[in-house]
Order: C-alpha cells, then structure tokens, then sequence
C-alpha cells in the first residue's frame, strides 16, 4: 500500500461509516438540523471526493489499466457484491420465515434493508452496462456477433 492508497481507503471508509450512521439516524423523529447535517455530508464530502477522482484519479488509472489490468474488472467485483446480496436475502427470508411473531418485524426489516441496497448495487451495474458496454457492442460487432453473444449468455 502507498500513502495515496492509505488516504484514500481511510476517506472512503469514513465516508462509508459516516452515511450509515445518518441513514441508521434517520426516523420519524429526525430535526431539520439532523437533515441539514446529513445534506452538508453529502455535498461537502461526498460530491467533492466523486469530483476529485473524476478529475484527477481516474486520469492516472486509465493508461495504467490499459497497460495492465483488465477493463471489466470492477463490473466483476459488482457481481461478487450481487451473489453476495443474493446469498444473504436467501438467509434472511429463512430468517423471516422461521421468526416468531415477535420477532417477524425486524426479521422483516432486516430483508427489506437488504433488498435495497442490492436493488442499489443491481442498479449501479446495470447503468453501467447499458451506459458504457451497450454502444461499444451496437458500434462494434456485427449483428451475427451480437445475436451469437446473446445466445451464449442465454445458455449460460
């Protein structure tokens, strides 16, 4: 690790852990001043952090993952984050289905939290194809390259 790596994993850590404590704060009884909090987090910490690497980090990656990594790497890491979500919402509907009466609320709580942050997660990948991988194969491959790719994928 290198003291920009360092940095930048601490920063986004408390980014990270800073958005959940709001969101796990946020109720019925949340102030005006407890939402102003939460909008300065987002527009003095967030927004300038996606600027910066938007800016200046990606820039420096983008020849470095020309030169040696491989272009498609992170939509793997989304799909490892979506097995993982998959995984855990199979666990908790056994959860849910195995509560006692008592119980069954949070149980239910807990698989919905869980299903919005991989609705999140399936989103933020799906745009991304569509977004960027989509035009490349419209631009790219023939029609008979696209219906056989297609095909794969229907197999598969």
């Amino acid at each position: 690790m290198s003291t920009l790596t360092d940095a930048m994993r601490r920063h986004h850590r408390a980014l990270l852990e800073e958005i959940g404590r709001s969101a796990d704060t946020v109720s019925q009884q949340t102030t005006d001043g407890d939402l102003g909090s939460l909008v300065s987090l987002l527009q003095t910490e967030l927004l300038p952090h996606a600027r910066g690497e938007e800016r200046f980090l990606y820039p420096a990656i983008d020849p470095l993952v020309a030169a040696h990594a491989r272009p498609t790497a992170t939509m793997s890491v989304d799909h490892e984050f979506i097995e993982q979500g998959i995984a855990d919402v199979t666990t908790l509907v056994a959860g849910v289905r195995a509560a006692a009466d008592t119980q069954r609320a949070a149980a239910i709580g807990r698989l919905r939290d869980r299903l919005l942050e991989l609705r999140a997660i399936l989103r933020l990948h799906t745009d991304k194809e569509e977004r960027v991988y989509f035009p490349l194969l419209e631009a790219h491959l023939s029609a008979a390259e696209q219906e056989r790719l297609l095909q794969s994928l229907h197999e598969a």
